[in-house]
């Protein structure tokens, strides 16, 4: 089962979670769960690390996204604060179910799209995970909500609409 983190490095971000989360997948039997990363090679380096069940394929270019969620199951989201995210559509787009924090910038973008986990708690990300990678339906019900999700989102005419009312 493979997660996609589409992320430059930032410390809000909190990539460093994942090999945290992957030691407690692995200290269950779960060893069936990679990450795939984009990022530049001296962060990954530097912070996250080298492990087996973390890919790292550096920066992709936007065009290049699609086809890189295509190859994983899901989106894991680790992030602590955002303004917005572009993963979370992404991700409903192309029909991925969402593993996220459950922190109110999250909730309010993905709603009932996304299982949620406490922020910072490595123990409560990988319950999450296995608890999607063991339930195929949770899985499509994910996807259908994010699909369901994504009609509730504005065009960009009308993001630009309110912009300019605002001005």
């Amino acid at each position: 089962f493979r997660f996609i983190t589409i992320s430059s490095y930032y410390g809000h971000k909190n990539l460093e979670i994942i090999p945290q989360v992957l030691f407690i997948l692995e200290s269950r039997g779960i060893n069936n769960v990679d990450f795939v990363l984009t990022l530049k090679k001296e962060d990954f380096e530097k912070k996250i690390g080298v492990h087996p069940s973390i890919i790292n394929v550096g920066p992709v270019k936007p065009s290049e996204c699609p086809s890189l969620y295509g190859e994983c199951d899901a989106l894991f989201l680790p992030t602590l604060a955002e303004c917005f995210s572009a993963s979370y559509p992404e991700a409903m787009i192309i029909e991925k179910p969402i593993i996220t924090t459950d922190l109110g910038f999250a909730r309010s973008i993905c709603v009932d799209a996304a299982i949620f986990y406490k922020p910072m708690d490595a123990i409560s990300a990988a319950d999450a995970i296995e608890k999607l990678i063991n339930d195929k339906t949770l899985q499509n019900t994910l996807i259908e909500n994010g699909k369901e999700q994504l009609k509730t989102f504005d065009s960009p005419e009308q993001r630009a609409s309110k912009y300019l009312e605002l001005c």
